[in-house]
C-alpha cells in the first residue's frame, strides 16, 4: 500500500493469513510527509512524521515573519 502526490511515498506492506470465511481488518496510515514509510497493521496505526511536519511548518512561518512582517515594523 502507498500514497501518491507528485511521487509514490508511504509504502508499507503486511503478510496476513486469512482462513476461508474469515475476515481480517488491516489499517494503513500514510505519513505526514513524503520522506517516511507508512504504517500498517491489524490495529489502528499512528501516522509517522509529526516532528518533521512541525519543523517544516515552523520554518515557513519564520520565513514569512522575517521577509514579510518584520521589515514593515521599522
Amino acid at each position: 500500500m502507498a500514497s501518491h502526490w507528485m511521487r509514490r511515498y508511504g509504502e508499507a506492506s503486511i503478510d496476513v493469513d486469512v482462513a476461508p470465511g474469515q475476515t481480517v481488518d488491516v489499517y494503513y496510515a500514510a505519513p505526514f510527509h513524503q520522506w517516511s514509510t507508512g504504517s500498517i497493521g491489524t490495529t489502528p496505526q499512528k501516522r509517522k512524521g509529526t516532528g518533521v511536519l512541525v519543523a517544516l511548518l515552523s520554518v515557513v512561518v519564520l520565513l514569512v515573519l522575517v521577509v514579510g512582517v518584520l521589515p514593515n515594523l521599522g
